[in-house]
């Protein structure tokens, strides 16, 4: 299947793989090697766990693996044959899986190739499809056990029998085409068009596009980036929503069901969603690049689990009784696929609940290849269901004690109990047994302070909201009793319990207290009144002297600011879910990285003398702390209209959902504007 040519320039570009994937009698050994996820995620603060065995989640480390030859056996090599061993053909960048006819398809977007591994006889190869593909960067499976390659380079999806010959091309000529992703929906396929923020359906016998479906938007039906796309088993496609930190749900025609999963660093929430797929009992699971981690949602889209993180403990390998090797857990994972094949399911090691079907998820930075998850679910579902919703609110990355909310089993976590009873906490006492967990250390602190004066001359509190002697105290804002009812189970929004209803928003609900007119008074960010003067005592807020307003935007003196580089931001807000592994806070900026700030600043002075301000580019309003990266490198914390649009102070995002965050930028225009494309 594999011309001459075509298989010395992918040997070539084999021989730099980091991780490598080989023949079969590897399989059996790294499959046998696991540790429980109960482990791994107990010391993260996941807690997602199971009764009755363990947790959800079994790790087993890479699918099939080889390592570099070592000096031994390029010494042996050397002395009898005269020659260096060949380093084994591997993988860099895997970001899509298909299984066919019991075989598994990986897309290499790095070499532009397709491999086919093949479970029951550890064969593992390139497949060539000669000129026909030229940079695939996805790969699907269809019912009639056919493959759908998404080709950038040739800018369509294109359908092939496993043979390796083309049965029809899905395209647009046009420029506002960027296929990113393929699933096959009833007579259709749909394609995510990343360039027009939409999905474009094609009938799947004459390839004709149909129709195109949402635009550009944070709205229902409207997508920032739409990725990776799954059929779900009652027939509705689930589309991931990259730039919107979501997965969509629609039904077959199009029209839109729900939302799952949300923005933030929780279990469930996304900062970098970009595959989805479904297994076969209805569980959804999505990867997160920015939390390096797989969610896990129940049929309801309720939070389960999220396993795999790039801090968990790695995996040891069992080989002939040896443990020299170690699998790495995730590190800005990309694609997905669930195989209940019979030869991986027989192969694993027995444990007191055998997994249902294993979670393949495509691994492109540390050693990358295919890391192979075991998901054994929840014992009793029905049982579960409040505890599972209850780990649902648990922090990645700082809560470590067990969510007693919305458990009726619990209740003794607070309260002292007389048989099922549970005692009256006196109200004196309440606010310290709070406390006594959500200190910002064991469990997520409250930002707004207990024991103030509940009634002011710049506050009213509603008159049904419960102070303690006249004073603010937990319960003044958190109505606890919800979660007392032992039916309650933990809603999908509100579950901080904060009273009101439709108030969850922070401004809104601060302002049942503060009132719209002192809504500045929470928000710094609001330095402007209704005819457009300056609130000098909202730059207060972060600036000790209140500085000059350049006509034209542009940067003059210094900014005075009452705390070094980010610490001014940080006071107020948490540290934010980092879309780079390594964090992009406080990092010194590359030289190349420089020269296109230095560029891009240089280019702004000098149209400043033009009166098109529009001209400016946007990467002269990205600001350094002493050449590292800082809050406001990235977001703008200023009012729009307090300086003239697109000047380097004034400029800020265009799309509704990127201003809502103050960025500087539409999100893509962002990254690119530093890294490149």
């Amino acid at each position: 299947m594999i011309s001459s040519s075509g298989a010395q320039g992918i040997g070539r570009r084999a021989c730099i793989a980091g991780a490598l994937l080989v023949a079969a009698p590897m399989l059996l050994a790294i499959l046998n090697c696991r540790e429980d996820a109960q482990r791994v995620t107990q010391r993260h603060g996941s807690h997602d766990t199971a009764p009755h065995g363990g947790g959800p989640v079994i790790a087993y480390g890479n699918l099939v693996v080889a390592e570099r030859p070592s000096e031994t056996s390029i010494a042996l090599s050397e002395f009898f044959f005269g020659t260096t061993p060949e380093t084994p053909l591997g993988l860099i960048k895997p970001v899509a899986m298909a299984q066919v006819d019991g075989a598994i398809w990986i897309c290499d977007s790095a070499l532009r190739t397709i491999f086919r591994y093949e479970p029951h006889s550890g064969r593992f190869k390139p497949f060539d499809f000669g000129e026909l593909v030229s940079r695939p960067v996805s790969i699907a499976s269809t019912e009639n056990g056919q493959l759908l390659i998404t080709d950038a380079g040739a800018k369509a999806v294109i359908r092939f029998d496993t043979r390796g010959r083309e049965v029809a091309r899905y395209a647009l000529q046009s420029d506002s085409f960027s296929p990113a992703a393929s699933v096959e929906v009833g007579d259709a396929v749909w394609v995510s068009n990343t360039a027009a923020h939409r999905l474009e359906v094609f009938n799947a016998k004459t390839a004709q596009h149909v129709r195109s479906i949402g635009h550009r938007g944070s709205g229902r039906g409207q997508f920032g980036s739409p990725l990776g796309m799954a059929r779900t088993p009652r027939g509705t496609v689930l589309v991931v929503d990259m730039l919107n930190d979501r997965v969509q749900e629609l039904d077959a025609d199009g029209s839109w069901r729900r939302y799952i999963g949300r923005p933030g660093d929780r279990v469930g929430c996304f900062g970098r969603p970009k595959d989805v797929a479904v297994g076969p009992d209805g569980t959804i699971f999505i990867t997160d690049a920015a939390s390096q981690r797989v969610h896990a949602f129940d049929e309801a889209g309720g939070a389960m689990a999220a396993f795999g993180g790039a801090s968990d403990p790695v995996t040891s390998m069992k080989s002939s009784g040896r443990k020299d090797r170690t699998a790495p857990a995730l590190s800005v994972p990309n694609g997905l696929l669930i195989s209940d094949d019979p030869t991986l399911l027989a192969n694993l090691e027995e444990s007191p609940r055998k997994p249902k079907y294993v979670v393949l998820v495509a691994e492109q930075i540390r050693r990358p290849g295919i890391r192979a998850f075991g998901w054994r679910g929840f014992a009793d579902r029905a049982a579960d269901a409040g505890a599972s919703r209850q780990r649902s609110t648990t922090s990645l990355v700082q809560a470590t004690v067990e969510n007693p909310h919305w458990s009726a089993t619990r209740c003794d976590t607070c309260h002292t109990m007389t048989g099922p009873q549970a005692a009256p906490i006196p109200v004196a006492d309440v606010d310290a047994g709070c406390i006594k967990c959500h200190d910002g250390i064991h469990a997520v602190a409250e930002a707004h302070p207990v024991g103030r004066p509940g009634t002011t001359n710049n506050t009213t509190v509603p008159q049904d909201w419960p102070l303690n002697e006249g004073r603010l105290g937990c319960l003044t804002c958190h109505d606890v009793r919800r979660h007392c009812d032992v039916t309650s189970t933990r809603p999908a929004r509100n579950s901080a319990m904060l009273r009101g209803s439709g108030l969850e928003g922070s401004v809104k609900f601060c302002l049942q207290c503060h009132g719209d007119a002192e809504a500045w008074r929470i928000s710094p960010h609001q330095q402007l009144v209704a005819n457009g003067v300056v609130r000098e005592e909202s730059c207060a807020y972060c600036h000790a002297a209140t500085p000059t307003r350049p006509a034209d935007g542009h940067r003059t003196g210094q900014p005075q600011l009452r705390a070094a580089g980010s610490s001014i931001c940080l006071g107020c807000h948490s540290k934010h879910w980092d879309y780079f592994p390594g964090g992009h806070l406080g990092q010194a900026v590359t030289g190349r990285i420089a020269e296109r700030l230095l560029a891009a600043r240089a280019e702004s002075a000098i149209d400043s003398s033009s009166s098109d301000s529009a001209s400016t580019p946007p990467g002269a309003a990205y600001p350094l702390d002493e050449g590292r990266v800082a809050c406001y490198t990235c977001h703008n914390p200023h009012q729009r209209g307090l300086f003239a649009d697109n000047t380097p102070l004034g400029h800020q995002a265009s799309l509704e959902a990127d201003a809502a965050f103050l960025l500087r930028d539409d999100r893509q225009d962002l990254c690119r504007n530093c890294h490149g494309k």
